[in-house]
């Protein structure tokens, strides 16, 4: 797609999903083959877009590094297989309008926020995540969008509601991200979608609820990657009671 994204075609081998089960936005399992060939290393993968006739696509960050998902990706050819396990849809409905506004929004989809707008945050690996979201939100969700992606990304044009704004933020712009959505997100908060680095995630959700006093009910976060550490530390470190750094009652 462009210097910093790979998209993969997959197509099911031994049997596929239901065409009522294919939900946008929603997340599977893939397989990396190890150094000897076996399909030993999952990873979570969000569908970045299903097709009529079942097949998928899955968008891959292309970074340096020895990590198995990067490794295979960059090297992938028609004919190749891996392991794959359908995992559904998103594991929150994403803020549904209350009863007697409008009806409640299906699993995977922006449905506009209670009284006021949503911030929709995420950096290149939750690009996926939020294209797809993007397509099927409901036409009224007001909002903005921050994308902190690299410097060489071109990323697809998003199908935003006429209601929502985008604002692509880099490295290069030597501007703290946290520091621009305190600045320019819009007033009256009520929902928040942030998917992104663990430690920036940490700070955008403590930003959301402390600052623009999004309720925890309508804030959805998820810290994809951690620097430093791996996958498998990651999904350790997710267990751990400080993992969203909130203060307990």
């Amino acid at each position: 797609l462009d210097p910093t994204m790979v998209r993969v075609t997959f197509g099911a081998v031994d049997g596929g999903v239901a065409e009522t089960l294919r939900i946008h936005a929603g997340h599977c399992r893939l397989f990396f083959p190890d150094s000897g060939g076996a399909a030993g290393w999952p990873r979570v993968f969000t569908y970045r877009r299903w097709h009529a006739d079942g097949r998928f696509d899955v968008d891959f960050v292309a970074h340096p590094g020895g990590g198995p998902a990067a490794q295979w990706s960059a090297s992938a050819r028609v004919g190749d297989r891996i392991g794959w396990r359908h995992g559904g849809g998103p594991k929150t409905t994403l803020a549904p309008a209350p009863a007697g506004t409008l009806a409640p929004a299906p699993a995977g989809t922006l449905a506009p926020a209670p009284a006021g707008s949503w911030l929709v945050f995420g950096d290149a690996t939750a690009l996926p995540v939020i294209s797809a979201l993007l397509e099927h939100a409901h036409r009224g969700t007001r909002g903005a969008v921050f994308l902190w992606l690299p410097d060489a990304a071109n990323p697809e044009p998003l199908a935003l509601p006429p209601a929502m704004t985008l604002r692509v933020l880099r490295p290069a712009d030597r501007a703290d991200p946290v520091e621009t959505v305190r600045r320019t997100a819009p007033d009256n908060l009520s929902a928040a979608f942030v998917a992104c680095e663990a430690g920036l995630m940490r700070a955008l959700r403590r930003l959301a609820m402390d600052e623009f006093g999004v309720a925890r009910d309508r804030l959805f976060t998820s810290g994809y990657w951690k620097a430093g550490i791996t996958t498998e530390e990651v999904d350790t470190a997710k267990r751990r009671p400080d993992w969203f750094a909130d203060p307990h009652p």
